[in-house]
């Protein structure tokens, strides 16, 4: 085992919050991992169960594991900050308390991120249900195939939120250069309680990181743990971070700007359809103020005529289901059987998400 004088080749930090029936495992998949000079900084935030306990058992364990206890919660993008803040390593490596890395993970993606010259290098997600045990990629591979760095509109246009939380970019795990975000004086929105990943990548971007991407699924991202918060919470939250970045000068311009509206909108949107759901129409109309006008008839007026299709036995271009089942199979395409894994594009928005050991959301 390296001493733990030697600067190590990779710091992992990990938020937690009330993380006490994870964290175990989560820091073992650590610190197996084949890169051996590395060092783990927990970052236990004001939990109030078991947490710093187990954190610090562990840190008496292994002279890699350090442990940083908060005296009051400061959420997901304080836990980061701190972790950051004390990091050592050339490169630096996110991982929640409960998930899981692949042990080859920190040295494969360090090895390509300096191949290619990267600041910023994302793996896919392995996507894991703790309640029915499929596994499924998160993204499409043909994006996690691209070797060119990613632009700011392609950060933006290639998000699936929030429509889908778990194609989400915000939710990719990349491995980022220390001296590139100290140099920048990048740091997270310490308001931001959900979307604050999104919102420091985009940042990196602008700051001119090398963002790029590799189709290994490396990191092991847990779906389906027990505890929720309402999904209409976490969208408002979104919205409030997503218009704190429209608000800044940088970006108020061209076809990023544009891009970012929509997504404000869609976000909006979301959130309006929730309100329905909820027999709440005052709450839905206050939000159709904020969304715009053009947006709202077009997305409005593609929902209606699927409901009317999915009422009258259509699909949404007029056909049959059948008829739409048997143009499926000619393009080479099945409709999902009964008791098949749920692939990512198979779930919606506004749902329930569960409350995340680091004090995040994810969805169910």
């Amino acid at each position: 085992m390296p001493t733990p004088d030697l600067e190590p080749e990779a710091s992992i930090v990990i938020p937690a919050y009330n993380a006490e029936a994870h964290l175990v495992s989560a820091v073992k998949s650590a610190l197996s991992q084949t890169l051996q000079r590395i060092e783990v900084i927990i970052i236990d935030d004001a939990s109030e169960d078991g947490t710093l306990n187990i954190a610090q058992a562990l840190a008496s364990e292994d002279a890699r594991v350090k442990v940083i206890a908060n005296p009051v919660r400061l959420g997901p993008a304080g836990g980061r900050n701190a972790g950051l803040d004390q990091a050592r390593g050339r490169w630096i490596a996110l991982l929640d308390a409960d998930d899981h890395y692949q042990p080859e993970r920190l040295e494969a993606m360090i090895s390509e991120a300096e191949r290619r010259g990267c600041d910023f290098l994302a793996d896919d997600l392995l996507l894991c249900d703790v309640k029915g045990g499929q596994e499924t990629r998160a993204f499409d591979p043909d994006v996690m195939e691209r070797q060119e760095p990613l632009s700011l509109l392609d950060l933006v246009t290639m998000d699936a939120f929030p429509k889908n939380f778990t194609r989400s970019i915000g939710f990719c795990k990349p491995i980022f250069r220390r001296d590139f975000i100290r140099d920048k004086g990048l740091k997270y929105d310490l308001r931001a309680f959900v979307g604050q990943d999104f919102v420091f990548y985009f940042k990196a971007i602008a700051a001119d990181a090398r963002f790029c991407l590799m189709p290994q699924a490396f990191y092991r991202f847990t779906v389906g743990h027990a505890s929720h918060s309402t999904g209409l919470g976490a969208l408002t939250r979104v919205a409030e971070t997503h218009a704190r970045l429209l608000e800044e000068e940088a970006w108020r311009k061209g076809a990023v700007l544009k891009a970012l509206r929509q997504r404000q909108a869609s976000i909006h949107f979301e959130i309006f359809r929730v309100h329905l759901r909820r027999h709440a129409p005052l709450e839905a109309i206050k939000t159709l103020t904020k969304v715009q006008a053009s947006f709202f008839l077009v997305r409005f007026t593609a929902s209606l005529r699927r409901r009317l299709g999915s009422a009258l036995g259509f699909g949404s271009h007029g056909q049959t289901r059948a008829g739409a089942r048997e143009n499926g199979a000619n393009r080479g395409l099945s409709p999902p059987q009964a008791g098949s894994a749920p692939t990512p594009a198979m779930n919606g928005a506004g749902g329930s998400e569960a409350l995340r050991p680091d004090g995040r959301t994810r969805p169910q």
